[in-house]
């Protein structure tokens, strides 16, 4: 299945929501956002693919709690490279924020 940058911003917005998981889908290249409701903001996800793989994340949690929700960012970014896509575990002490990525 193939996906314009405007499908494919839907799709991550879908698996933000915690509905699909990216590795369901083969990304084209390109650069990808998606977002969510954290616990007090709205979280963004921004993905870059090149070579059908996933190469860069950047994931803005500025807005949720500090201390907790507002410092998992560098965490699940490792977690959704490592993943190369959704299915990550998230971190603990901030599932609603997790649960946004």
């Amino acid at each position: 299945m193939k996906l314009t940058n405007k499908s494919a911003a839907l799709l991550l917005t879908v698996v933000a929501a915690g509905s699909l998981s990216v590795n369901a889908f083969a990304l084209e290249d390109g650069t990808y956002s998606g977002s969510a409701q954290g616990l007090e903001s709205t979280v963004t996800v921004d993905l870059t693919v090149e070579g059908g793989a996933i190469t860069d994340v950047a994931v803005d949690v500025s807005g949720e709690t500090a201390g907790v929700g507002a410092e998992i960012g560098d965490d699940v970014i490792a977690q959704i490279l490592e993943a190369q896509g959704s299915g990550i575990d998230g971190v603990a002490g901030a599932t609603i924020t997790s649960d946004a990525v």
